[in-house]
């Protein structure tokens, strides 16, 4: 009895598929479920023979009148009685997948890990081998039409002949932000009348072996995928059918695009070979003329579309993935479209690589090699009696050459680090002028030298590892971490280098900044570096001419030098290494750029240090060392400490405002704060612009642990998005210092805000008082583009019951009025005269004087000055509102 099944409407996404078929004669349908259940064969067969199961039972309580089973003869058979109500669903299927359901990305892990390898290449005959044989035409572009002519109602007129003469042109590199991946297009020929379509080409180095990349990619309908695609439903349809064998089947997918256009169906049949000779293994698709069953009704444009995927081994843990795909999207979509949707079409290879990147790893292990040859180099100083011996010796043992290139190699390091010393070392200290950054931890400055146009950037930083694999990091250029970052920030069209000695290496790099008419900037560097002493490494760069790198047309040559100076510091805690980094830059891109562009992007090249210190941060150990020292410093100090009269002044005067909010006030008002657990209010003094604010928590914590806490003003997780700068200028004793902070402002009309405060601490028989005070100083006079502001508080650290600590603080800040006095100097000085001036012509005018002419568009002059003055008093107003009031 045959069965032309077919697909239930409706179902043609769901994981588990339904058919249904009529069978001549008989008036109720025949109905067939598929899918793939997470567990071995005899699992599901004991799931299904359990028919009593009491999981079963009640998923079908509501269905089923009577559900029983009776034992056979036979163990290998039995008898089932089931009354239903109809209709009823009794899909096993169903709850078999579910009740064995796993995660995804386990499930696709085993499937790649088990799936078989493809047969050999010389096994394929037929549609497959030709198929086959047109997919490799699109690397080798042979001789060979796109689509075959055979199916004439699908392939006839359709990108035809597009390989043929392909190596007649080029290919036109794309922007990648990939490490390691690479894209392509290229214009293809084409016959008169027929699209211009373009073949697009992508590579990559994935992590993974061959076989496990090839996997990946055959399995179109993993588990992932489908999850992927059911919640981001982009594709209405994906699944496999006629499926001849793991490495032969066809292929069914269905793209949706935006409305009017039609839904694009693609039908490839897909076939795998491997290459023994090479290990190279190949998936090939082609579009294929049959018709697809989707249940329902779809109005579709078929889409011609040829793929070649290549998978060809570097090692058993790596592979180079290699893909050209030419497809034609039909209908009246506009060619040029097409070719501009290429990237997103090619981006296989960027999924690939990052589902199986493994970068920190083989970074990790690069840089660890360049700092194990930095660390077995001995410093200058323990060289410079022993080197003319140590050379000589090693010349009578027979390995002269080899240690007299060294000794070259490392000559000319040495000169080329003096040189850039003597450009950039030599500069003066205190002409330098800080800068802002977007890293609290990274100090910025920069001076301009007479003659230059383009600042000299300063930046420093503290590492928190080895000085050998700080300057390692600097020396992995080529790290993926950095090529993922100037890809993305820089626009990296080409980067290349080569060691050309032990202490040396020649850099090439192209970057494009995307900007019209500007053209792409090239750089020819040499780096150097050298093992000044034992603590102490030197990395040094220079732009440089060499013969294999000429100047093109296409770029312009930018040049830069740079000088790196890593010098270790004393181990903290338990032995975590300290190094602290200074990078002294000078950028130039040539051109026509205007000067203050070419410092910006200086600026953000010097952010690289905060990348580096981002990369080996241990805030939290550097963090707990500090906080454990200060709690040995609170616990000595603690009842043996000597305050001075001004310190014992201004801890009198800052308690002194906690008896503001004793008393219920007029302009009192409650503040909510971002705490549930605390409560807040502020109160408006009379005759004062600022208001205090008062807050008070419990907290489950030592009283200790909180002074410590509001103590230590540079401790890395304090810092916030605004802090620019957080330093101690001054520590007289334990339990005062003078601490300077700088706060950007979250509006560019707004100058940033600096602080200059005294902190102070004082025990007391409940726990501590906790106090800050404004503060001058000569170190830290008035800065241009900052404004001086004030913060005064007090802080209560009382002990409670139950273990806890309660907070009581009040502040009261003051962030001046420059945008009042500003906008009030304009208002008076401008904007009001001016408003009466033109209101006195235009009077003048109306009365007949001759002196003044009469005009429409005085009339509107006024009104624009009325709402000018008008929006200049309301800003003064707002600024106003911004302080505590």
């Amino acid at each position: 009895m045959e069965k032309n099944w077919k697909v239930l409407p409706g179902t043609i996404a769901d994981p588990v598929q339904y058919f249904r078929a009529f069978v001549e004669k008989q008036s109720s349908a025949w109905g067939k479920a598929r899918g793939t259940v997470d567990a071995p064969a005899s699992c599901v067969l004991a799931f299904m023979w359990h028919f009593r199961s009491q999981e079963r039972f009640n998923s079908r309580v509501n269905n089923h009148l009577t559900n029983g089973s009776f034992p056979a003869s036979s163990s290998c058979s039995s008898f089932q009685m089931l009354e239903t109500k109809i209709p009823s669903a009794d899909n096993r299927i169903w709850a078999c997948k579910w009740t064995y359901e796993r995660t995804n990305k386990e499930v696709d892990a085993e499937v790649r890990k088990a799936y078989p390898e493809p047969p050999d290449a010389s096994s394929l005959a037929g549609e497959a081998r030709k198929i086959l044989e047109d997919c490799l035409a699109l690397e080798s572009a042979q001789e060979r039409p796109m689509l075959a002519k055979s199916n004439s109602r699908l392939r006839s007129g359709v990108i035809r002949s597009m390989v043929s003469r392909a190596t007649d042109f080029k290919w036109r590199m794309l922007r990648c932000n990939e490490p390691l991946a690479s894209m392509w297009v290229k214009e293809m020929p084409h016959e008169s009348g027929t699209r211009r379509i373009n073949m697009g080409k992508t590579e990559a180095v994935v992590d993974c072996s061959a076989m496990t990349a090839f996997a990946w990619v055959a399995d179109a309908c993993g588990r992932e995928r489908m999850r992927v695609n059911m919640i981001e439903p982009n594709e209405p349809a994906r699944f496999i059918t006629d499926e001849r064998s793991r490495h032969d089947f066809v292929y069914v997918g269905v793209k949706r695009l935006p409305f009017p256009l039609y839904k694009r169906e693609f039908v490839l049949r897909c076939v795998a070979v491997k290459y023994e000779e090479t290990g190279d293994i190949i998936l090939a698709n082609d579009t294929i003329d049959k018709s697809v069953d989707y249940g329902a009704k779809m109005n579709l444009v078929r889409a011609p579309t040829r793929t070649l995927y290549r998978f060809t081994p570097l090692s058993d843990s790596q592979c180079k993935f290699t893909m050209h795909i030419v497809t034609d999207p039909r209908g009246i979509i506009p060619t040029s479209f097409v070719n501009k949707m290429t990237p997103l079409v090619i981006g296989d290879a960027v999924n690939l690589r990052k589902l199986f990147q493994r970068d920190i790893e083989y970074d990790t292990r690069d840089r660890l090699a360049i700092a194990a040859e930095i660390e077995g180099v001995g410093g200058e100083e323990d060289e410079d009696g022993e080197e003319e011996d140590e050379a000589a010796r090693r010349l009578d043992e027979g390995v002269g050459r080899e240690e007299e290139e060294k000794q070259e190699g490392k000559e000319a390091a040495r000169k080329l680090v003096r040189k850039v010393q003597l450009k950039l070392g030599a500069l003066d200290e205190n002409k330098f002028t800080p800068m802002a950054t977007r890293d609290p931890l990274v100090a910025m400055s920069c001076i301009f030298v007479p003659g230059q146009s383009v600042a000299i950037g300063r930046a420093s930083t503290v590492l928190d590892v080895s000085v050998a694999e700080a300057a390692a990091w600097e020396l992995s250029m080529m790290s993926r971490e950095t090529l993922r970052t100037v890809k993305t920030s820089f626009g990296s069209l080409e980067r290349s280098f080569r060691k050309t000695s032990k202490f040396s290496r020649l850099f090439y790099a192209v970057y494009d900044f995307e900007i019209p008419s500007l053209l792409p900037r090239e750089f020819v560097i040499e780096q150097a570096w050298l093992k000044t002493t034992s603590d102490k490494v030197v990395v040094a760069a220079t732009s440089v001419e060499r013969p294999e790198h000429p100047l093109s047309d296409k770029y312009v040559r930018a040049t830069t030098t740079q000088l790196h100076t890593f010098q270790t510091l004393p181990s903290i805690g338990d032995g975590l290494p300290q190094t602290r980094i200074t990078t002294t830059q000078h950028l130039d891109v040539e051109g026509f750029l205007p000067a203050f562009v070419q410092n910006t992007q200086g600026v953000s090249q010097l952010m690289r240090l905060s990348r580096m210190r981002k990369r080996f941060d241990q805030s939290t150990r550097v963090d707990e060392d500090k906080r454990r020292r200060l709690l040995r410093i609170v616990q000595s100090e603690e009842g043996a400490e000597q305050y001075t009269d001004a310190e014992i002044k201004a801890i009198k005067e800052s308690l002194a405002t906690f008896d503001i909010f004793k008393e219920k006030r007029e302009k009192e008002k409650t503040v909510e704060l971002r705490s549930k657990l605390a409560t807040g209010k502020m109160v408006v003094q009379k005759d004062e612009h600022h208001a205090y604010g008062w807050s008070f928590i419990h907290v489950r914590a030592s009283p200790e642990d909180v002074l410590i806490f509001v103590w230590d003003r540079t401790k890395r997780r304090a810092s916030g998005d605004d802090d620019i700068q957080n330093s101690v200028d001054e520590r007289p004793n334990n339990h005062s210092q003078l601490v300077y902070t700088h706060k950007r402002s979250p509006v560019k009309t707004i100058h940033d805000r600096d602080f200059l405060t005294r902190f102070i601490w004082k025990a007391t028989a409940s726990g501590f008082v906790f106090v800050s005070t404004p503060e001058t100083s000569a170190k830290r006079g008035p800065r241009a583009g900052i404004v001086r502001a004030e913060y005064r508080s007090a802080m209560k650290i009382s002990r409670a019951n139950g273990g806890m600590v309660r907070i009581d603080y009040v502040i009261r800040p003051s962030a001046d009025h420059e945008l009042a006095a500003m906008k009030g100097a304009d208002m008076v000085f401008e904007s009001i005269p001016g408003s009466i001036l033109q209101i006195y012509a235009l009077i003048a005018a109306l009365q007949g004087d001759e002196s003044y002419v009469m005009d429409k568009r005085a009339v509107g002059s006024i009104v624009v000055s009325a709402l000018t003055t008008g929006f200049t008093a309301a800003t003064i107003s707002f600024d106003s509102d911004l302080s505590s009031r």
